[in-house]
């Protein structure tokens, strides 16, 4: 499915960057922005949000992760997801050559942000896109839409503590 070649298509969101980069071809191209976070910040609100699930509390406590540590040193927390899934590579020891692939991958395909600074990432995903006159044109309403989405607390966020 050519999705791309589809009018008007301002925006395609997903997780799955490998298939949303076959809607698009070379007369209909796309530009891709991601907004990454620290992986040690990830994996704990990962911990935290278990945390907060009963089924996944007493799947913790069978295997003895009462602690962040315990947890981030046992296998069930993730290994380097970002790398493998860049790199294709979901199982398996990774190598120098799979995170080579991953950096390519994020230096060469995608515009990346910084979830700690996604008022300035925003603004420049607005630069690199060209919506700067679509977001002058809403205005006011504009304006709120952004701080609300920047701004505001996210929906389903983990509040933890800040692991250093």
């Amino acid at each position: 499915l050519k999705l791309a070649k589809f009018r008007p298509l301002d925006l395609v969101v997903s997780p799955y960057l490998h298939d949303v980069a076959n809607i698009f071809d070379a007369s209909n191209r796309g530009r891709a922005f991601v907004l990454l976070r620290h992986p040690i910040d990830r994996g704990a609100s990962l911990y935290y949000r278990m945390l907060q699930d009963k089924k996944l509390q007493i799947e913790l406590a069978r295997f003895g992760l009462d602690s962040l540590e315990k947890y981030a040193r046992s296998d069930l927390a993730e290994n380097n997801w970002l790398t493998r899934y860049l790199s294709g590579k979901i199982n398996g020891e990774l190598t120098i050559q799979d995170e080579a692939v991953a950096r390519e991958v994020l230096r060469t395909k995608l515009m990346v942000g910084l979830l700690e600074k996604k008022q300035e990432s925003f603004h420049r995903f607005v630069h690199f896109l060209g919506w700067n006159h679509a977001m002058e044109s809403q205005g006011e309403y504009g304006e709120r839409c952004v701080e609300r989405l920047l701004g505001w607390g996210w929906e389903g966020k983990v509040n933890h503590p800040r692991v250093r």
